[in-house]
């Protein structure tokens, strides 16, 4: 049996990779679930999950809080914040069905920071999703 992280990150990699919108700006290949060293950007990479019991009982109900990166070469942030407005469209709110038997309850944007990174020069959006899983 997988895990709700396992079952969430593989909905939500589906759905990322199916989007048109998301993959005219980033290319068909372009979402990730590991950071690779040979990537062409921009990409989006599932970058973290951090799970915790939120149910009663021992019902299995988590909160899992999943941070997603689009990152650009591109000069300015303009480039990644299309993407993160592509990537929240396509996640917020969800009605993502999940693998082997668990249940999505609500998925919500919380957050969105964007930055350049300092020894790289390149520009990221790291933007942060709660799941509620069952």
């Amino acid at each position: 049996m997988s895990s709700a992280e396992s079952a969430l990150q593989q909905a939500v990699y589906a759905a990322l990779a199916s989007d048109g919108g998301l993959s005219a700006m980033i290319g068909a290949d372009g979402v990730h679930d590991r950071q690779l060293t040979k990537t062409d950007m921009p990409y989006v990479l599932i970058r973290e999950m951090t799970a915790s019991d939120i149910g009663a009982d021992g019902d299995g109900m988590q909160e899992i809080l999943l941070t997603l990166e689009a990152w650009s070469a591109g000069a300015g942030h303009a480039e990644v914040q299309s993407i993160a407005g592509q990537v929240r469209a396509v996640l917020d709110d969800a009605g993502l069905v999940l693998a082997d038997g668990f249940s999505l309850i609500s998925l919500y944007h919380r957050k969105t920071r964007i930055r350049r990174e300092t020894k790289t020069r390149l520009h990221v959006a790291e933007m942060t999703f709660r799941a509620v899983v069952a």
